[in-house]
């Protein structure tokens, strides 16, 4: 979500064994929409919805920036099994987002770079230890922009979400 749909192209090697609905919300990125489509939640909600009836097993929701946060914030409650937020943190401020990742049951992958700041930084990793959540910091990039570097990463967290769910998991 919020921008990355061109960089999207990057996980074509997990086509095999993923579905992926990629989309901009209305407003950001390439997304064009009629005007009353404009509530955030029922757009991520509708997404979970369509790739749920396609019959996917496990719902991993990406979101870069303001889509980083708004996954943390709505995807639990949209059907999200696993989350993963590049550069979330700081559209809502560290309450906020503090307290949406306590209430969140599900795996959570927070990503941020150091050229979102060295507080930022410092701070996400704070809150990720605070909330038992992961962090994962990276060199460059903010949002979408740290894909060539948080590929590996983001790829292995999609890879682990499926497997967990996997009939053969223990």
């Amino acid at each position: 979500m919020c921008g990355w749909l061109a960089h999207s192209q990057a996980f074509n090697d997990l086509a095999h064994d993923a579905r992926f609905l990629t989309f901009d919300l209305c407003g950001y990125g390439q997304a064009q929409c009629a005007g009353t489509e404009t509530n955030q939640r029922q757009q991520i909600t509708a997404g979970i919805d369509r790739l749920q009836d396609s019959g996917a097993r496990v719902i991993v929701i990406v979101g870069a920036s303001l889509g980083g946060y708004l996954a943390v914030h709505f995807g639990p409650a949209a059907g999200a099994d696993s989350i993963i937020s590049l550069s979330g943190y700081g559209m809502a401020g560290a309450d906020s987002f503090q307290h949406d990742l306590k209430r969140t049951n599900q795996p959570v992958l927070l990503t941020t770079s150091h050229a979102d700041g060295e507080t930022r930084y410092q701070d996400l990793q704070d809150v990720a230890k605070a909330t038992g959540k992961d962090f994962a910091g990276f060199d460059a990039g903010h949002g979408y922009t740290m894909l060539p570097e948080a590929k590996a990463t983001v790829e292995e967290w999609i890879r682990d979400a499926a497997a967990q769910s996997s009939p053969t998991a223990g």
